[in-house]
């Protein structure tokens, strides 16, 4: 695993995620997602059909 560097405003951040995989049988939702989110930020996901999560 890898440290967690501050970002741009110099705190850690809120979620760092790196090689999440999701999905259900042979269907992937996720593959090999790397996702950090800036403490303080707002980030959305949102799949093709629309559905998503928020952060």
């Amino acid at each position: 695993m890898t440290d967690i560097l501050p970002l741009c405003g110099g705190m850690p951040p809120a979620i760092s995620a790196s090689g999440l995989c999701a999905g259900y049988g042979k269907t992937y939702i996720l593959k090999e997602l790397c996702l950090t989110v800036e403490a303080g930020s707002f980030t959305g996901l949102c799949g093709s059909n629309g559905a998503g999560a928020c952060f």
